[in-house]
């Protein structure tokens, strides 16, 4: 039987949403989700400390990302494009999780854990060219671009730095 209300794509949302909740969770940052996705923002993370920065997501999820040349190419709709190209108070960033293409392999409950799988790749956006395209635009996101606790902390830390905006 199944009784499944998720299609594949929304389930793909979901396993990218919580790879960043732990990821997030890993660092003690507090995830906020937006009531509706009207500005082209999936969730906000916050920080503690100096400033209390906080940084804006749109997460994408796509099964096997294939590397071309060092980067991974991934078509975005240009409304988000334009959103997340254009200096924004808050910091706004893509994040494209890379699923396996069997959907049992994409969460894995064992009995010594759980495992989500593959991983998630980052992107800044900000000061990208316009574009003619009226539908998608590929970005190509740098294969060192991993979206993990480091650079969750590295994105933080360059949020509190009242300069971001003039660079």
């Amino acid at each position: 039987m199944n009784d499944a209300i998720l299609t594949p794509e929304d389930q793909k949302e979901e396993v990218s949403l919580l790879y960043v909740m732990a990821v997030a969770a890993k660092v003690g940052y507090n995830i906020e989700n937006p009531r509706r996705d009207r500005g082209r923002v999936d969730l906000t993370i916050t920080a503690g400390g100096d400033m209390s920065p906080s940084i804006k997501l749109q997460l994408k999820a796509r099964t096997n990302l294939r590397s071309i040349d060092g980067t991974y190419r991934f078509p975005l709709d240009v409304k988000t494009y334009d959103v997340f190209r254009k200096e924004q108070l808050i910091p706004h960033y893509l994040v494209v999780f890379d699923l396996p293409t069997d959907e049992s392999e994409w969460i894995v409950i064992a009995d010594d854990g759980l495992t989500l799988r593959k991983r998630a790749f980052w992107m800044d956006l900000k000061g990208m060219s316009a574009t003619e395209n009226k539908d998608n635009i590929t970005v190509r996101i740098p294969e060192e671009n991993r979206f993990d606790d480091v650079i969750l902390r590295q994105l933080m830390d360059k949020a509190r730095e009242p300069a971001r905006r003039d660079s």
